[in-house]
């Protein structure tokens, strides 16, 4: 059957640094399930220095794997917007 109005829909997986971005771009598209329960990503600190709360990682450095440096770069530069 034919319809003029059909809406296409594709269904697949695709990691948080590209479905964010393109979410902020207003594509229509939607995250509705997650590989993982939780997120794999943590902070580790030496018991000597612990860091215990957000405030504790002021002045400091944090590596990043790329794709959160993105998904991060472009969740800040959203959360001024409002």
């Amino acid at each position: 059957m034919w319809c003029s109005n059909a809406v296409q829909v594709a269904i697949g997986s695709v990691e948080q640094n590209v479905l964010i971005p393109a979410i902020a771009r207003n594509v229509a598209c939607m995250g509705f399930a997650t590989i993982f329960q939780g997120s794999p990503l943590c902070i580790a600190s030496l018991p000597s220095n612990p860091l215990l709360k957000a405030g504790d990682l002021v002045g400091k450095k944090v590596g990043m794997h790329i794709d959160s440096l993105e998904l991060t770069s472009t969740l800040l530069s959203h959360a001024t917007d409002r």
